[in-house]
């Protein structure tokens, strides 16, 4: 059983990542093995070269890339979740304490510019204090990491509503390592409700990858609601930048999929026709043979000069 006493020490761990847990412990929290500080899920045997998710909404397929749900409704404080493949997994700690509505998804019906796949940040997962995401059981070497943002949560400032003076600021840790300080969707974005990407190289040396978003108490806390504040992110994808051997390097995209079912379904069809036809062309030639010979020896027959006796003519 989790005491109130150990409840406390995984909030502070699920921050600095220094989860020490007895078995006991460990076999009422699913998943929370591969979390340990040493991360040993996998470790020295990586079975991954990338990994998608969908952040705070359902799995999807956007720009040739499948991404991997990641929309649990139990989230919330000193939370975490690790895939059955123990791919990837998420832990927040912290909550909205201002407000009775612990929401951690923001969602817009609105259309977000700047992107060909918008329903990829229609719903995005946001966290009042800090939000990481780790990569497990990964081949060892470098890493394109790509960040998806946009701001769903304020109005544009040139509409001059409450709305519209809401500020989200927060930092970007990768490997441990300050990539964006004071980092601002809109502003970066160059106003809300456009998506923004951000591209980094991390170094993968210990078969994991850690994505830390993390709020330092900078921007607007009660814009436009009491308690409304904190990272926001729509999705995440990481893939190696070298050619990798192991098992889940490529996985296959339903447009992949698609394209190697029509290659099939026409490569089948043409290869059964060519062959009739070559069959057909090939028994027309051998009966086309057969006949000539036939014609040739009727000639023959015929042509053969008859010889009549002139002692025979009257």
């Amino acid at each position: 059983m989790v005491t109130a006493d150990h409840e406390i020490k995984l909030c502070r761990n699920l921050v600095a990542n220094n989860f020490i847990f007895d078995s006991s412990n460990i076999s009422v929290l699913p998943g929370l093995n591969c979390l340990q500080r040493n991360f040993p899920c996998n470790r020295n045997h990586p079975v991954y070269a990338n990994f998608s998710i969908k952040c705070g909404g359902k799995g999807m397929p956007a720009g040739g890339i499948v991404y991997e749900a990641e929309n649990s409704s139990s989230f919330g404080a000193a939370w975490f979740y690790v895939t059955q493949t123990e791919k990837w997994a998420v832990s927040n700690m912290r909550s909205f304490a201002e407000r009775n509505n612990q929401s951690y998804v923001e969602n817009t019906l609105a259309q977000v510019l700047r992107t060909k796949t918008p329903e990829l940040y229609q719903y995005s997962r946001m966290s009042p204090g800090s939000l990481r995401y780790y990569g497990l059981g990964l081949d060892n070497g470098l890493y394109n990491v790509s960040l998806f943002f946009a701001e769903t949560g304020f109005d544009a400032r040139s509409s001059q509503t409450w709305k519209s003076l809401g500020r989200r600021v927060f930092n970007i840790y990768i490997q441990g390592s300050l990539e964006l300080k004071d980092f601002d969707i809109s502003k970066e974005a160059g106003g809300v409700k456009r998506a923004i990407r951000k591209n980094f190289v991390a170094n993968v040396s210990e078969n994991y990858l850690e994505i830390h978003l993390f709020w330092a108490g900078k921007g607007t806390c009660c814009v436009p609601v009491q308690g409304y504040y904190g990272p926001l992110i729509s999705a995440i994808h990481v893939a190696s930048d070298f050619v990798s051997t192991v098992p889940g390097i490529l996985p296959s995209t339903p447009g992949e999929k698609s394209k190697l079912g029509l290659i099939v379904g026409i490569a089948v069809p043409v290869g059964v026709v060519t062959l009739i036809l070559i069959f057909v062309v090939f028994y027309m030639k051998r009966k086309s043979l057969h006949h000539n010979e036939e014609g040739k020896s009727i000639t023959t027959v015929v042509e053969v000069p008859v010889k009549y006796s002139l002692s025979n003519e009257q």
